[in-house]
């Protein structure tokens, strides 16, 4: 959030385990615990808030293109009750996977930040949402 330049106040990181893999990232708990080596949040403390990026380390990466998808396709835009996430992007790298929700000016911005720092990104998934 900072190399994107975004102003979120009151954000705290959370690890992501399999328990909660459903609410951060659509996972079902066996497919995290089978698929993912690790994963992390970073999301916003105050309500009402739309934002959350989440960072995942895939266990093989020739997995890295279907978890994108189901991640992509799975997480749940309005888990936040009274909003929803605008925009919705998924992105890889090596065996990492991200996911930003949001406004999509935004995940855009956290889009820029990572292929600055990491060079190389695979095929971006991206939607907006329509409620």
């Amino acid at each position: 959030v900072k190399e994107a330049k975004i102003e979120r106040y009151s954000l705290f990181n959370a690890k992501i385990t399999a328990s909660s893999s459903s609410t951060y990232v659509g996972l079902k708990q066996d497919e995290y615990s089978n698929l993912i080596e690790k994963g992390a949040a970073n999301e916003s403390m105050m309500m009402p808030s739309n934002y959350s990026f989440c960072l995942l380390k895939v266990k093989d990466s020739k997995n890295v293109a279907d978890i994108k998808q189901k991640v992509f396709d799975n997480c749940n835009t309005g888990k936040w009750i009274c909003m929803s996430a605008e925009y919705v992007l998924a992105v890889d790298s090596g065996n990492y996977v991200a996911l930003v929700m949001g406004y999509e000016d935004e995940c855009k911005a956290i889009y820029d930040a990572l292929k600055s720092k990491l060079g190389t990104v695979g095929e971006t998934l991206e939607r907006s949402v329509v409620e």
